[in-house]
């Protein structure tokens, strides 16, 4: 920044990265600025030029103008005043012309009314295609920011990104194309296939063989790209992780991944919505009847005011003044009117040359750069860390920030146990165990069966005991191990279902012993009867 007098002017680099390059404060120093003005667009303007040269000519023709009657001799006396019937202008239209400042109030508030409204209409289109424009730059810093936090690989978020940048570039070509070729600007943007050889191809957002396919296409060329970049994004998600890719556990759940999808889906078409929307504003102007009656009401309301305000400087007793005041008030009223029409034209189509127009350029450079810069940017060392309680701002017992170190609180990032899993030679022990159960079952040794059936259970119980402990340690590092939970619960599901065989096996153990026992209180009841027999 650097001090102009009494306002604040930027550096031209600075005023290079602004989509809107005026920029003002309070300071008086700006009212007396040329460049960029509305004044700038008055100087040519046919609205303020007629009628203030009408006005001056009426002056003079009243101050200098006196026509007499044929046959007057003007070499007696050069003061046509003292022949008789020699009248000024000036004393004719007063006495016979009626037409005073205020006599066409009606037509003043009208052209009012229609030139405040037709100026505030296109300001509200100005502020729309602005906030569409710079909500089209936010949607693709939102698809990057998304492509960033689930990709690591740079080539991975630029394969989908890259497309996207193309479309918003060529939206605004397309509008500096159809500016140029409306003669309302006189920088000549180019033809199509320039623009994607020269950037395109260059910056490294297509390959040949895309910029040749771009070229060929006959129809709308934004939709091509929005089309070819949900293509890269789902095949990149048909496989669990992209080729290169870290171990990012997010994209190993389904339901991140749809939702990554879904959410840059989302994006892309409200992105294509704005831009449809800011083509269609842009080709669908303001009717030229309404245009025509404003101008007609403005022209028509200052042409009766250049000639009602040379009785301004009409004085009571019917002499006049000097016709200073008229030759001040009338301009400024002409500039008003005219520097108004002429901005609101500017408003309208923002995507010229005007000084109020939006810097193109900025807006280009301002989504490439940053998007490229997330793009290609490394994962940061303490990144595993984020997350972690204890990668937080340490504070004293009085509240106080405890002193940190230039590197700032890096810590380790919490190691994952290993997922607590059956070995598999337990289950094969566990089903020969229950093989061998049924077998005994079959030929009834009950004493063998309940030997196996104790170790079975201790063995269930201790699998339980490890599964719990397991569970709570899970329960500390829930956040950071979702996947885990998973399989502890698959092992939880079958050691339950273990439990409940070995409950089972039990009871017909224990049933077995019962009938056992009724068997040999039987047999010795039945002995004892033989002996007494």
């Amino acid at each position: 920044m650097r001090l102009f007098g009494l306002g604040i002017l930027m550096s031209s680099a600075e005023r290079a990265k602004l989509v809107i390059t005026q920029q003002y404060d309070e300071q008086a120093a700006g009212i007396f600025t040329y460049t960029g003005t509305a004044t700038e667009m008055v100087i040519l303007s046919a609205t303020f030029w007629l009628p203030t040269c009408l006005h001056i000519f009426l002056i003079l023709m009243c101050e200098f103008y006196k026509p007499c009657p044929q046959g007057t001799d003007f070499k007696k006396d050069f003061d046509a005043n003292s022949y008789q019937g020699c009248e000024p202008v000036k004393a004719f239209l007063f006495k016979n012309f009626v037409l005073k400042p205020g006599s066409h109030g009606p037509i003043t508030s009208l052209c009012q009314f229609l030139t405040v409204f037709f100026a505030t209409a296109c300001f509200s289109r100005y502020t729309e295609m602005y906030s569409k424009c710079i909500g089209i730059q936010g949607k693709m810093h939102n698809i990057s920011v998304y492509l960033r936090v689930y990709f690591s690989k740079p080539g991975t978020r630029w394969n989908v990104l890259r497309y996207l940048l193309c479309v918003h570039e060529h939206f605004l070509w397309v509008n500096r194309r159809r500016t140029f070729d409306y003669g309302k600007s006189l920088e000549n943007p180019g033809t199509f296939d320039e623009l994607v050889d020269t950037q395109f191809v260059t910056k490294g957002l297509l390959i040949k063989k895309e910029a040749e396919a771009l070229k060929e296409y006959k129809n709308d060329k934004n939709k091509l790209l929005f089309t070819w970049a949900i293509i890269a994004l789902k095949r990149i998600m048909e496989i669990n992780m992209p080729a290169g890719e870290k171990g990012n556990s997010m994209l190993f759940n389904a339901f991140e991944r749809t939702a990554l999808v879904q959410n840059v889906k989302n994006e892309i078409v409200e992105m294509r919505a704005d831009i449809g929307s800011i083509m269609h504003s842009l080709v669908f102007p303001f009717p030229w009847p309404y245009f025509h009656v404003v101008g007609l009401i403005v022209h028509v309301q200052l042409f009766f005011l250049a000639i009602s305000s040379i009785q301004i400087d009409k004085m009571p007793d019917g002499a006049m003044r000097c016709r200073l005041v008229s030759c001040v008030v009338l301009p400024i009223i002409c500039y008003v009117f005219a520097a108004i029409i002429s901005v609101a034209n500017a408003m309208a189509d923002p995507f010229g040359q005007d000084h109020c127009d939006f810097n193109q350029q900025a807006l280009i450079n301002g989504v490439f750069n940053d998007c490229k810069k997330l793009c290609d940017a490394d994962d940061e060392e303490f990144l595993a860390s984020i997350g972690d309680p204890r990668f937080n701002p340490k504070r004293n017992p009085d509240g106080t920030l405890v002193e940190e170190s230039e590197e700032g609180p890096v810590t380790a990032a919490p190691e994952i146990p290993p997922p607590v899993l059956i070995p598999q030679s337990e289950v094969e022990v566990i089903l020969s165990d229950k093989a061998a159960l049924e077998h005994e079952l079959r030929i009834g040794g009950v004493s063998k069966l309940s030997v196996c059936v104790r170790q079975l259970t201790e063995t269930v119980e201790q699998i339980v005991k490890n599964q719990q402990r397991a569970q709570q340690d899970q329960l500390l590092l829930r956040d950071t191990i979702f996947s885990v939970q998973g399989q502890i619960k698959l092992q939880a599901d079958e050691c339950s279902r273990i439990a409940s065989i070995a409950a089972t096996q039990m009871d017909r153990v224990t049933r077995l012993e019962t009938l056992q026992a009724q068997s040999l209180l039987s047999d010795c009841s039945e002995g004892s009867s033989a002996k007494e027999y």
